[in-house]
């Protein structure tokens, strides 16, 4: 059984300019282009005008393909992903590990792709992120990604537990100032630019990647563009505090 992923392959090949694929550490491939030939047989003595070099071909990210495969996403699930994340992709509190469950097929991919080339989880603080750079490196390649993805999307569980107490009212005005316009005002996230759904992570984790984001943890590498802008994002959270009031807000909205 095959399902559609994210309506079609140009919407994952062409996004806003700010969320590109080389935002999500993604680098074209390198340009191929045929060099021209001259016809021996012309022997008129005139000298032949050189023919114009052929126009290099868009530069577009290596293609997936339109279709994630449920059953071989399942397997590497199963194999890969399973004794961390959870049988239902719920996550796991006590060794850090989020719930996949809620987020659509293009961000986990765009992740599993930075985690692959260095471009997350790289740093000797990022505990997490080193332990998931070798688990994205054991995927075979593009394909397999990709039906990893799309079967972890198809997953469904409860919405965690909140662990904060954080102040809700301070932290519903921080996210409407500074994340409603990226994330959406109900958190579910807004894929035509390549934001993420926020409602229904845990409150926990929240804090956790907020925190990596303000030490420079994540959105370290030039090529991701959309973790350098939450870079600038989470440092405008000038306290713990409020750190953990934004988060407490955010896992309030799918409660």
């Amino acid at each position: 059984m095959f399902v559609t992923f994210f309506a079609a392959v140009g919407a994952l090949q062409s996004p806003p300019r700010a969320y590109g694929d080389t935002a999500d550490g993604v680098q074209p491939p390198a340009d191929s282009v045929g060099s021209a030939s001259t016809d021996s047989s012309d022997t008129s003595g005139s000298a032949e005008s050189e023919a114009p070099p052929a126009p290099a071909p868009p530069r577009v990210p290596p293609p997936a393909k339109a279709f994630g495969h449920l059953e071989t996403g399942k397997g590497i699930f199963e194999s890969t992903c399973l004794p961390c994340h959870g049988a239902n992709a719920e996550g796991n509190k006590d060794i850090g590990a989020p719930a996949l469950n809620r987020q659509e097929p293009w961000y986990l991919l765009a992740q599993l792709r930075k985690f692959r080339g260095g471009i997350r989880g790289a740093k000797d603080d990022d505990i997490g992120g080193q332990m998931m750079a070798p688990m994205a490196m054991a995927l075979a390649d593009e394909q397999a990604m990709l039906d990893v993805a799309v079967y972890v999307a198809s997953l469904e569980g409860e919405v965690p537990a909140r662990t904060l107490r954080g102040d809700r009212a301070a932290g519903e005005r921080t996210f409407k100032m500074i994340c409603a316009a990226c994330h959406g005002a109900n958190g579910a996230g807004r894929p035509e630019i390549r934001t993420p759904a926020l409602a229904g992570q845990a409150d926990w984790y929240l804090v956790g990647q907020l925190t990596k984001f303000r030490r420079g943890l994540r959105g370290y590498h030039d090529l991701d563009i959309s973790g350098m802008q939450m870079r600038g994002m989470a440092a405008a959270l000038s306290t713990d505090k409020a750190v953990v009031d934004v988060a407490s807000y955010i896992a309030s909205m799918a409660q």
